[in-house]
């Protein structure tokens, strides 16, 4: 990585540190569900083919749209985890070198309608979503690594490290809640 690059990283570092209030008023979610069991649903398309509705009432994790599926209506879904940084802005870079500009968010108002539509459901969000006018609402929670690349700390009061895959995100945040075991419905793909 060049020498701007690492200023910069640095540079976001430092700001979203100043942001660390936000993120210390999980304390109050600190082993909520202790010693419960929880679902943790995959984010892939394909498990909108299954019937879930069946599944016992137990309180469920998805993640980013996943509350777009219909069949998740019927679960006692209680949390949703958005994992991508500024992903929820009006505006995104697209660094891609094919592309290299500012483009519109397309995403956005999907996501906007899930907020809107699922209120009594706490989000987490990285917290560089925080300046984002979806980000205000009082089911929004936060999370972030502070710099904290190496471990796999699930402490969403503090350095929230479990952020290399939606699925670490997940158990990370179930971790966290206090929950002691987590049923993971993925789908099967037929290779």
């Amino acid at each position: 990585m060049g020498f701007l690059m690492r200023v910069i990283r640095s540079a976001l570092l430092l700001v979203w540190k100043c942001h660390k209030p936000l993120i210390e008023k999980n304390k109050e979610l600190k082993n909520i569900h202790a010693g419960e069991t929880c679902f943790i649903f995959a984010n892939g398309g394909s498990l909108k083919y299954y019937d879930v509705s069946s599944l016992p009432q137990i309180p469920s994790i998805v993640c980013s749209f996943q509350l777009l599926d219909k069949g998740m209506e019927s679960l006692n879904v209680k949390y949703n985890i958005t994992t991508d940084s500024y992903s929820l802005y009006s505006l995104l870079y697209n660094a891609q070198p094919d592309i290299g500009r500012v483009q519109k968010n397309k995403l956005r108002p999907i996501f906007a309608g899930v907020l809107n539509k699922y209120k009594n459901v706490k989000t987490f969000a990285n917290i560089t979503n925080f300046h984002s006018t979806l980000c205000r609402r009082e089911n929004m929670h936060y999370y972030y690594h502070f710099g904290d690349n190496s471990s796999y700390s699930h402490d969403l009061a503090g350095s929230f490290a479990n952020c290399r895959g939606a699925l670490d995100t997940m158990l990370g945040v179930a971790k966290y809640l206090g929950f002691s075991k987590a049923v993971l419905i993925l789908s099967l793909i037929h290779i």
